[in-house]
């Protein structure tokens, strides 16, 4: 049988006319190469999504919350947690999470932070696990509280003694001294007070 004349020249052997030609190395080449572009790519994308799902992970892990830091929760008023969604139940068994300086008084610091930002778990983990009361007394003893501002009256070891001045939402301001004794990143001992 006779060979028809192709595109470009080439001859097809009967039954091979109207079909593609495979195509020749050239072609198998830059198949490959998509190929593996292809596959790059998806390796990149898939570590990106590890990368971010970590990333959200550490942003949205439960922070301290929001008042007097150290102020013993037994001693403020325990109105309901309902005005703070998802605050009922205590969080998980986490290590409380390390600030960046592992001294105390970062440790009170962030426990603090954490109470103004109403991230009462990351404060539970911080040490208000360690108050005396529930993670919902715990968390309701802060309602009231609009802001903490917390000034470091001294350090000596691992034990801070401050003074937190507590604006309430009713625009009142209460005042505390406490002294907060910390160890392996974590508030282990509370003794607060109401001086004003």
């Amino acid at each position: 049988p006779q060979a028809a004349a192709g595109l470009g020249g080439r001859q097809f052997p009967p039954g091979q006319i109207g079909r593609q030609h495979p195509a020749g190395p050239g072609g198998r080449r830059r198949r490959r190469a998509g190929l593996l572009t292809a596959a790059i790519l998806a390796v990149l994308v898939a570590a990106a999504v590890v990368i971010t799902l970590m990333q959200g992970v550490t942003r949205h892990a439960p922070r301290a919350g929001a008042t007097p830091a150290g102020r013993h929760p037994s001693s403020a008023r325990h109105p309901s947690s309902a005005s703070h969604p998802g605050s009922a139940s205590p969080p998980s068994k986490r290590p409380a999470p390390r600030p960046a300086h592992r001294g105390p008084v970062s440790v009170v610091r962030a426990y603090v932070a954490a109470i103004n930002s109403h991230h009462y778990g990351r404060a539970w983990r911080l040490g208000g696990r360690n108050t005396g009361t529930s993670y919902r007394a715990f968390v309701a003893g802060f309602r009231t509280t609009a802001h903490d501002r917390l000034a470091i009256v001294s350090v000596n070891g691992n034990l801070v003694t401050a003074r937190i001045t507590a604006r309430q939402t009713n625009g009142s301001v209460q005042v505390y001294r406490g002294s907060y004794a910390v160890s392996h990143g974590v508030i282990t001992r509370f003794h607060v007070r109401q001086v004003g």
